[in-house]
């Protein structure tokens, strides 16, 4: 798979909202001001893997997500689909190529229309794509295709408000799969739903993905799910890519400082590990006049001079060279585990954090 060529590639997409006149005028008199939600993201996903998404609320996550599912139009970048430019497709052509990418959405009961029932909700793309179609045969494909999402053919008439939210969640699913797409963007699929329906639905995506062979997007805070189902994950911080690489080494090997602090964040059983934890802290930058730098510069123990006016780019680090993370000073905090992270002064020589204490960039404002 690592050789297979993309399915999809992203380079340098940007989405940028433009505030409301009133807005921009409050903050800036007459300036055309932004919100820069995806800010020169570049990355691939492969035919048959799956890709995680993570990050703090605000991070750009969805946007991207929506972006490649092409439900938003880029203000900038390209993203190739099987070697084709689709970022700017419109009417006939977006509407052929939309077969290929589907979203799960977050919200199953925001996604779903109440006033129809459930052959209609996973018939809808069908009849988007294939005019003409009878009704029996729409609800013959539908009975067909709902026993592989673990649904039974007997619930086409019912509405979705009939069904628990792992129900909703499965006809979400179903809609999603009834074009048989090469690429399925999951936006918190299972953000939801209480644990035990969160590991059905998880191992009914595993399941899927083993016997169709289609790639998935999975957007998500939940670190376990990522662990459980991606193949390789890459962390998003205010529109920029902090890291990226497999599973296994980003989340167990953590290299850029704010990854560091999201693995540090997660909930330990062990009480003598929860009290040497740390929090970051420090002023977060606004999207509509991001910082010149590294955008974690207020927040990073690490900051040097270097951060606040040269932006890192993303390079490879350690021995595997998919490993990339974009900070100056990766070598030096490449080894420092999250739960024991220490304050670099500003000789460069770590020194322990007290625990419990916060953590603070000893040159950040």
């Amino acid at each position: 798979m690592s050789g297979a060529p993309p399915l999809v590639q992203v380079e340098d997409i940007q989405k940028y909202f433009p505030l409301t006149r009133s807005l921009s005028e409050t903050i800036r008199r007459h300036a055309k001001l932004a919100i820069r939600a995806v800010d020169g993201v570049s990355f691939v996903v492969r035919p048959g893997e799956t890709v995680g998404l993570i990050g703090e609320s605000g991070s750009g996550k969805t946007t991207l997500g929506w972006l490649i599912a092409r439900l938003h139009e880029p203000t900038a970048g390209r993203i190739l689909f099987e070697g084709q430019d689709v970022a700017h497709l419109q009417g006939s052509k977006l509407r052929a190529w939309r077969r290929n990418v589907q979203v799960v959405f977050q919200d199953p009961v925001g996604s779903l229309d109440p006033r129809m029932r459930v052959w209609e909700i996973v018939s809808e793309p069908i009849r988007a794509q294939e005019s003409g179609l009878r009704k029996a045969e729409l609800r013959r494909r539908v009975a067909e295709l709902l026993p592989t999402v673990g649904l039974m053919p007997e619930i086409l008439d019912q509405y979705p408000h009939e069904f628990s939210g792992g129900g909703r969640q499965r006809i979400s699913l179903a809609r999603a799969l009834s074009l048989h797409p090469k690429l399925i963007v999951l936006d918190e699929p299972t953000s939801a739903l209480d644990v035990a329906v969160q590991a059905q639905i998880l191992n009914r995506l595993v399941a899927l993905q083993s016997e169709y062979g289609f790639a998935y997007l999975l957007i998500t805070h939940n670190v376990s799910a990522v662990k459980y189902v991606a193949d390789r994950v890459a962390v998003l911080y205010l529109g920029k890519l902090a890291e990226v690489g497999t599973v296994r080494e980003v989340l167990e090997h953590p290299t850029h400082p704010y990854t560091k602090a999201l693995m540090a964040a997660l909930p330990v059983p062990d009480v003598r590990r929860r009290r040497a934890r740390y929090r970051i802290s420090g002023e977060i930058p606004t999207l509509i006049r991001p910082p010149p730098g590294c955008r974690f510069a207020t927040r990073c123990p690490f900051v040097i001079d270097r951060c606040r006016v040269e932006e890192p780019l993303l390079r490879s680090i350690g021995k595997d060279p998919t490993h990339l993370a974009a900070c100056h000073r990766a070598e030096e905090v490449v080894d420092i585990a999250p739960e024991t992270l220490m304050a670099m002064e500003g000789s460069g020589a770590p020194s322990p954090i007290a625990p419990g204490k916060e953590l603070v960039g000893t040159t950040a404002t």
